[in-house]
């Protein structure tokens, strides 16, 4: 997958999934972290992978 999904916004660019309109390449993204989360500091993007 190569085109950017304008549904995900993402600022992260070193991740593979990136593109650069700042928008994700997947069509769908887990999150993850502390199921008793109150805060969105405790929570991140799990299908991140750093582009090598």
């Amino acid at each position: 997958m190569s085109k950017a999904n304008d549904s995900i916004k993402c600022s992260i660019s070193n991740c593979k999934h990136f593109h650069n309109s700042n928008s994700c390449k997947l069509d769908s993204i887990s999150i993850g972290g502390d199921a008793n989360s109150s805060h969105s500091k405790y929570t991140q993007c799990t299908s991140f992978q750093v582009d090598k």
